[in-house]
């Protein structure tokens, strides 16, 4: 809660303190985050890139200040760089990230992949009566909501129901 709590802080400082772009790029997170925070499934991140430009536009607004503020204070080459070491910093954080998350992505994204080679090895065209029968284990790789779309998928959004043997 203390988070969420600094984050509100923080957004009604912009809003209310920033400058134009600030603004701009808050309401731009916030109305693009807006339609995602209802969604109840757990793959809601895909849709997260038009948050992170905003978000990505409100970093670089803050590190051209930063530079801005440096200049004034501490001269033009100790700003340059602060505003460069910053940069390098943030990159390397969310290098970290992205790696680490498309490791995790590649770990939960193994049992549908292996779904959809036993749909295809069950039957190399999709089925004629669109009825598609895979054993207990095969159909158990995937959630139940997502079976018939996964097998769909394999066969070029063709009509199957997945059915358990």
């Amino acid at each position: 809660m203390p988070s969420y709590a600094a984050i509100v802080v923080v957004l009604i400082v912009l809003l209310v303190r920033g400058t134009p772009r600030v603004r701009l790029f808050v309401l731009w997170i916030l109305i693009t985050l807006l339609p995602v925070s209802f969604f109840a499934w757990g793959n809601a991140g895909r849709y997260l890139y038009l948050p992170a430009a905003g978000f990505a536009l409100l970093l670089a607004e803050g590190v051209r200040a930063l530079h801005g503020w440096c200049v004034r204070f501490l001269g033009s080459r100790v700003a340059v760089g602060l505003a460069a070491g910053l940069v390098a910093a943030l990159a390397a954080r969310f290098i970290v990230f992205a790696e680490k998350e498309s490791r995790t992505f590649q770990a939960r994204t193994v049992p549908s992949e292996r779904y959809v080679s036993a749909v295809r090895k069950a039957s190399p065209v999709p089925p004629v009566d669109h009825i598609l029968v895979l054993d207990r284990e095969t159909i158990r790789l995937v959630p139940e909501r997502v079976r018939d779309l996964a097998a769909r998928v394999a066969y070029c959004m063709a009509p199957v129901h997945v059915v358990e043997r």
